[in-house]
């Protein structure tokens, strides 16, 4: 799903024909910012899809219009930033942090937006399972998401903290979320592992329609993972998300962040923010994983990815 080369000049063709609400048809290229979000069915490219429509809400303004485009998620969208496919995107703060960390491929070019919600690591298994605990695992079918997402990424470094092997398990699928809550809800997948923003309409769809649930992970693998990487913490699934679910999940996560390129404009990224935390009341209320978004300069530093140029413009002026 990589963008074409050409859509940009597309777009801009439209605009200056008069799409753009009467905006100026001079309006640099890099005012067209194309944001990858996640797969259809997903909590990215909601959010991503809200994000951009309250930018768009002051485009006549700050000469900027926001462009969602679905993607195979996180780790898709890290790559074609770096490769200047797209000019931002939606992504864990994990996937983030390992890429820049290779410093191979322009990986050093990286940089952090925005943080916009926590995403817990969500396994699922059937109410009507014999399972119990992790240890009960073993020859099931698993579900451990599709190339190039970020819940795939997790899975592995799950299955190494594990030490679990494909002879573990019975079959291991690698499907979107969609194709796995199909497949679950068909009896096809005993175990999902998935990476949403909460509340999620997916799982709750897969609560109550396909009699799923989640297992908290095991205290031992959790202490594990946020021990050996620092862009995960201890985080919950908070039950009163979703009805069916009477007690919170203990697991582990990392941020959802929207990241950039360094070349990329900065007064462009500048207008963005300024845009997107205009109204944040309204912008909280316009999807529920974006309802603790705030403007958290500590928390973007404490990542270990540097700021955008104009993000840090953006979140210095308004830390007081």
């Amino acid at each position: 799903m990589v963008r074409p080369p050409y859509l940009k000049h597309i777009l801009l063709f439209v605009i200056f024909i008069g799409y753009w609400g009467g905006a100026p048809a001079y309006a640099k290229l890099d005012k067209l910012i194309i944001m990858g979000t996640g797969g259809p069915s997903g909590v990215y490219s909601k959010v991503g899809r809200s994000i951009c429509n309250e930018v768009n809400t002051l485009r006549s303004k700050n000469l900027v219009r926001c462009i969602d485009y679905i993607s195979a998620g996180s780790s898709f969208n890290v790559q074609s930033v770096l490769s200047r496919n797209i000019d931002i995107g939606i992504a864990g703060s994990d996937i983030v942090s390992e890429v820049f960390k290779t410093k191979q491929d322009e990986a050093e070019n990286l940089r952090i937006v925005a943080i916009l919600y926590e995403q817990p690591t969500a396994v699922i298994i059937s109410k009507d399972s014999e399972i119990r605990t992790f240890s009960d695992f073993a020859n099931k079918s698993i579900n451990i998401g599709n190339i190039g997402s970020g819940k795939r990424v997790t899975a592995n470094l799950v299955f190494q903290a594990m030490k679990w092997t494909d002879a573990s398990f019975s079959s291991i699928s690698e499907l979107g979320s969609g194709g796995a809550g199909k497949a679950f809800c068909q009896g096809d997948v005993d175990i999902m592992i998935d990476i949403l923003g909460h509340p999620s309409s997916f799982y709750q769809n897969t609560i109550k329609k396909c009699n799923g649930r989640f297992i908290s992970l095991p205290s031992s693998l959790v202490d594990s993972l946020t021990s050996d990487y620092a862009y995960f913490n201890k985080q919950i699934i908070s039950a009163k998300h979703y009805d069916g679910i009477n007690k919170d999940t203990d697991t582990f996560g990392s941020v959802t962040l929207i990241v950039g390129h360094v070349k990329f404009s900065h007064e462009t990224i500048f207008k963005f923010l300024e845009a997107l935390f205009d109204d944040l009341p309204a912008l909280r209320a316009t999807h529920p994983a974006l309802a603790d978004i705030n403007e958290n300069l500590p928390q973007l530093m404490s990542i270990g990815v540097p700021l955008h140029e104009g993000a840090k413009t953006f979140f210095n002026r308004n830390k007081n």
